[in-house]
């Protein structure tokens, strides 16, 4: 199973030099041939209002943006790729990549990267399929995917405690947001999962069980208008869905049946 690391990457561009969509394939192709991964294996998105202000385009006007970056890969890739996204020279790495592949982005600068994370696969016990002979799963579930994505620097409250703290966990909530799924409870699993004890074999099966209640968190965020597939319903019909799934991306979480 591929693991998959994440993380912001803060920079600042002349809007009137490029756009968001080349921005971000920018990105895109920097990050693969800084990290040594195909391109497939790197998705980039832009905040949805940060590539408006790319779109107006002003003379020699400076747009801070925070990339959300995404790799995927084998165990051995991602642990180089998360070296290398963690050193002190990445920044600088990735403005001098950027500037070779297109001299607009010649001025720009880039800050260290933040809030680089890796996400585990959830981990389920060998036991899992055996019990233990009276109905009880001998299973204990692990989450290892639960953990904080920091906020961006430039956010006013730009730590997971602190947006705790203010009260903006609901919103984090509400967004199906990467940054502080921990801490705002946004992830988890049951441990020590259980099924009902063996009963007697005379006693008749239950009839008309109620019908479970619609996952009240499971919904679609549509994708950056910026995009191609700028729909779920697009993302759904040009194939998208298991690329959606692989990044554990927020948008079309509900179309793409990630949640």
């Amino acid at each position: 199973m591929e693991e998959t690391p994440s993380w912001t990457q803060p920079m600042s561009v002349d809007s009137s030099k490029t756009s968001c969509a080349s921005l971000k394939n920018t990105v895109n192709e920097s990050n693969a041939q800084i990290l040594n991964l195909d391109q497939s294996k790197v998705n980039v998105d832009i905040p949805p209002a940060e590539c408006t202000a790319l779109g107006r385009r002003r003379r020699l006007a400076t747009v801070n943006v925070n990339a959300e970056v995404t790799a995927s890969g084998s165990k051995a890739e991602i642990a180089s790729a998360q070296s290398t996204v963690e050193s002190r020279s990445f920044a600088s790495r990735l403005v001098s990549t950027m500037k070779t592949k297109d001299s607009s982005f010649t001025g720009m600068t880039a800050s260290a990267p933040s809030g680089v994370e890796k996400k585990d696969p959830v981990i389920v016990s060998p036991d899992a399929e055996k019990g233990d002979g009276i109905g009880k799963v001998g299973a204990t579930l692990v989450d290892e995917s639960c953990f904080d994505v920091r906020p961006p620097r430039g956010w006013r409250v730009n730590t997971c405690q602190k947006q705790q703290d203010a009260g903006k966990c609901p919103k984090r909530k509400s967004q199906d947001s990467k940054y502080c799924r921990k801490t705002c409870g946004m992830c988890g699993v049951p441990t020590d999962a259980q099924t009902p004890a063996a009963t007697d074999a005379l006693t008749p099966a239950a009839t008309d069980a109620p019908t479970p209640a619609p996952d009240p968190e499971c919904f679609d965020v549509q994708p950056p208008r910026g995009w191609n597939a700028n729909t779920c319903q697009k993302q759904q019909e040009k194939g998208k869905c298991p690329k959606r799934k692989s990044h554990d991306s927020k948008y079309c979480r509900k179309t793409c049946g990630t949640c």
